[in-house]
């Protein structure tokens, strides 16, 4: 099932939502409070998730292009085999998320909250980086911006 050019009201609650293996294309969810959602196998072009809260939601398996996450919260989400591909993460709170073995190549993160984070395993290689939370983020395994391993 596609979800085209949709306009989800501000503030709007859908947590606890089954969405697996939709397709969301246009979607504005702006502020929205998407959290506990399943999001597995789902893709989203095009979307905009400003400001919205994410928190323990299972994104495993999704496919995000050209998705606009500016200052969304994503705590203890779940993003293991997510594609990023090209997608903006300014300001977002990562913090006690698991995104093992996830492919961050080439996407800005600056000012990122990656405390207590699983990223072991993930590749980071051109990713832009600048004022992140790393504290006691899990980081074995993982390649840094520059191309080198933690």
């Amino acid at each position: 099932m596609e979800i085209n050019g949709y306009v989800i009201e501000p503030a709007a609650y859908l947590g606890g939502a089954d969405l697996r293996n939709l397709t969301f294309q246009s979607v504005n969810f702006e502020s929205c409070f998407l959290n506990r959602c399943d999001f597995r196998g789902a893709t989203f072009v095009d979307c905009n998730f400003r400001s919205c809260k994410m928190n323990s939601s299972n994104l495993t398996d999704s496919n995000f292009v050209e998705c606009d996450f500016t200052s969304a919260h994503l705590r203890g989400s779940l993003l293991s085999g997510v594609e990023l591909n090209t997608s903006s993460f300014r300001s977002v709170d990562f913090s006690l998320a698991t995104m093992a073995s996830i492919n961050l190549r080439g996407v800005m993160l600056d000012e990122v909250n990656f405390k207590q984070t699983d990223l072991r395993g993930s590749d980071m290689t051109g990713a832009s980086v600048v004022g992140v939370i790393w504290s006691n983020a899990k980081l074995d395994g993982a390649i840094s911006p520059d191309g080198v391993g933690y």
